[in-house]
């Protein structure tokens, strides 16, 4: 089933959706909130995104004192959306890039929202506003805009959410392309140690988060802008790290791991050439390395740990890619990558999610939510089928085996 989300209130792409007690929510990039369901209309919740600050940003980008600034509001977005529960509280997490116009810089930004009781648990009967919103966590330092490249690389935020169930959140969270390459190395001036590597910064890390408190932690570093976090049965980490051509990975997360951008990578720079700075060229030794790396890249956009889909699928990984008009499903047996299959949407697929009911859920950039279910029998069950009935060479054992 197919369900066409109404147009954003402003260009962009981005967002996500989470399960809220047997419902789909979900928050597009420009912060609007909308009720899924596959057998009616998508519905507008009245539901009031947390402030981000984007109205002082395009304030800001029109002035004259940054009109020689590149400028791309449509990469300013909301980046997550997650429902969670711990200590009998329920609780709306939002992760999205924040506009700070007293200090003329921006932070990713986790902002909660407690659904505090008797409050229905219906999302159609919710009311709330911004104000209702409460700063849990904000990255460090603030950055400045950017006078090389883009000002505010929103794209490269990363921003991605999980709830572990135990009270903690862990925050996939991006470079904003601080990187040497498609802007400074770092907002310190004169340093030379890359954002993504300095272990005084939030960016390019992946960061536990308390729900509760807001105590802070970072797991790992060394990364370039991971658009997909998930956890599996036995609680590790996995992450889908978006690089630079040839740069996309599968990485298993854990506490203290370096996986070494913007210093060493599988990729390319975008024309082809070696990346400025990775040396040796091609080669991952001095670092962490992905579990897996996509060659060609697929523009890695989200990834979920799938149970009770269909049982051949149980443990594994499906990844949501923005080029092929794909999904990949890749097996993991004993930390390792087995295969990787191409599963052909037809779809720019952003976002995935599992349903509390099984089902899969895509968000694509035409603005559709999809519900994927397995079908009966599966597309081996049809060639099995096709070839009896057109009586091919199978003798009745063969029929019953297959």
């Amino acid at each position: 089933e197919a369900i066409e989300i109404p147009k954003a209130s402003r260009p962009g792409s981005g967002g996500g959706l989470t399960s809220v007690d047997g419902n789909i929510v979900l928050l597009n990039h420009a912060g609007q909130f909308y009720y899924i369901s596959s057998d009616s209309a998508p519905r507008p919740l009245q539901i009031q995104a947390p402030e981000n600050g984007f109205p002082d940003y395009l304030k800001v980008s029109k002035a004259d004192e940054f009109s020689g600034y590149q400028h791309r509001p449509a990469f300013f977005r909301y980046n997550d959306i997650l429902f969670t529960e711990f200590s009998n509280r329920r609780f709306l997490l939002a992760s999205h890039t924040n506009f700070h116009e007293d200090k003329l810089c921006y932070t990713t930004t986790i902002s909660r929202l407690e659904i505090e009781k008797p409050t229905s648990s219906n999302p159609l009967e919710w009311s709330f506003k911004s104000s209702d919103w409460t700063t849990l966590f904000e990255t460090r330092p603030c950055l400045p805009l950017k006078t090389q490249w883009r000002a505010i690389e929103g794209h490269m935020a990363g921003g991605r959410i999980v709830s572990a169930g135990d009270g903690t959140l862990y925050l996939a969270n991006g470079d904003y392309a601080w990187d040497g390459i498609y802007g400074p190395i770092s907002p310190k001036p004169g340093s030379k140690v890359p954002l993504s590597q300095d272990p005084d910064a939030d960016y390019g890390k992946v960061l536990s988060i308390g729900i509760l408190g807001g105590e802070v932690e970072q797991i790992s570093r060394g990364h370039r802008n991971v658009q997909g976090i998930t956890l599996d049965k036995r609680g590790k980490i996995w992450t889908v790290e978006h690089g630079m051509r040839g740069g996309d990975e599968l990485n298993l997360v854990s506490e203290g791991l370096n996986f070494g951008w913007p210093l060493e990578s599988y990729g390319t720079s975008y024309a082809g050439t070696a990346i400025s700075g990775v040396k040796p060229y091609g080669v991952h030794d001095a670092f962490t390395r992905p579990v897996f790396a996509f060659l060609p890249s697929i523009a890695t956009s989200g990834l979920e740990t799938i149970e009770g889909f269909h049982e051949a699928w149980n443990g594994d990984l499906i990844v949501s890619a923005l080029s092929g008009l794909k999904l990949v499903r890749v097996r993991i047996r004993e930390g390792r990558a087995v295969f990787a299959e191409d599963i052909h949407t037809g779809f720019r697929t952003r976002y995935v999610h599992q349903h509390s009911d099984g089902r899969l859920v895509l968000w694509t950039d035409d603005r559709r939510v999809i519900f994927l279910s397995p079908s009966k029998g599966g597309q081996g069950f049809k060639l099995v089928k096709y070839l009896i009935e057109h009586e091919m060479d199978l003798s009745k054992t063969q029929q019953e085996k297959l």
